[in-house]
């Protein structure tokens, strides 16, 4: 398909990929920052985890005293397992936002640039050595009927059918030279050829 576009529409087609690939690339950093923004859930949780272990052991170190029942030494070991147990899955569940955040960011990211960019890149690249040829060809020797063939002969695959059948056929040289300088014009090949002669 690209090479069907002239020079003005790859450039156009460029920015529109350019600008693809940054929406999608600063979409995936992003839901990066969102989800490792729950990290600081977890650094709550796990706060929370170390104060209720402290209380645990305040509660354990005063069951020992005379007049406190075996209840209270039972609820305060309770509550500083607990205490232990929510810092220790805080500290979890924060590596997990982490390895998230950066799972998703490459999958938003990635998913939808890869495709386009393993499609256009080669075309364009392709396209982009198709142009230095000719360019190089037109330098050497723009007045070489072969040359001309050629350059009309792309002029007449990258026009619709109705204007290339309009455009005549290989056996009239006019015709000839103003489809070798339309292919020129479409691909951004300055007018350093004489396909005028």
């Amino acid at each position: 398909m690209i090479d069907r576009l002239d020079h003005r529409q790859v450039r156009l087609l460029d920015v529109l990929v350019a600008v693809w690939v940054v929406a999608w690339v600063v979409a995936g950093l992003w839901v990066a920052a969102e989800v490792r923004g729950l990290t600081g859930l977890a650094d709550a949780s796990e706060a929370s985890g170390r104060a209720v272990e402290r209380t645990g052991a305040v509660l354990e170190s005063i069951s020992g005293l005379p007049l406190v029942t075996d209840d209270l030494q039972e609820a305060a070991g309770a509550v500083r397992e607990a205490g232990t147990r929510v810092g220790q899955e805080s500290a979890v569940a924060r590596g997990h936002a982490r390895t998230l955040s950066v799972l998703l960011a490459l999958a938003v990211a990635l998913i939808p640039v890869v495709p386009v960019a393993g499609v256009y890149v080669p075309a364009r690249v392709r396209r982009a050595r198709d142009v230095r040829a000719l360019r190089r060809a037109v330098a050497a020797g723009a007045d070489d009927p072969a040359l001309v063939a050629l350059l009309a002969a792309r002029a007449r695959v990258a026009l619709p059918a109705a204007r290339a059948l309009e455009a005549g056929g290989t056996d009239d040289g006019a015709a000839e030279r103003a489809l070798a300088r339309r292919e020129m014009t479409r691909m951004g090949i300055s007018g350093s050829a004489r396909t005028d002669r």
